[in-house]
């Protein structure tokens, strides 16, 4: 099976932490490192 990263980056501010934890929310077995 077929594994994916992916990796968000931006500056402050603009809402990186809150698309993860949805992501993680929406994608099963997936986990969140900040």
């Amino acid at each position: 099976m077929m594994k994916t990263l992916y990796m968000i980056g931006g500056t402050m501010g603009v809402g990186k932490t809150t698309v993860c934890q949805q992501l993680k929310q929406d994608l099963p077995n997936s986990v969140f490192l900040d």
